[in-house]
């Protein structure tokens, strides 16, 4: 699977692992059922996206290939971190 092959909801979400105006890596709660809220007007407006099932599962699926963010599932929460190697070139 290709960052291209993401839908513009999931990749809405995923760009925000690396702040889209600091550039620092920060990591994502995304949770089925609930809201994905990042407040920037000063860019491309604020996101709001609604976490359905078929989202977080895209999601879900997708995460194993990319090598740079480590991840987690619990239940119905994904959370995503870049890997140290990452964060200290972004840093």
């Amino acid at each position: 699977m290709k960052w291209g092959d993401l839908s513009s909801d999931a990749q809405r979400i995923l760009e925000w692992q690396e702040h889209v105006l600091t550039g620092r890596p920060q990591k994502l709660a995304i949770t089925c059922g609930k809201e994905f809220y990042q407040r920037c007007p000063a860019f491309r407006g604020d996101v709001r996206v609604m976490i359905t099932d078929e989202l977080f599962n895209e999601i879900k699926s997708w995460l194993p290939y990319d090598l740079d963010i480590l991840y987690t599932v619990d239940g119905d929460t994904i959370t995503t971190d870049f890997k140290e190697e990452v964060k200290a070139k972004l840093n």
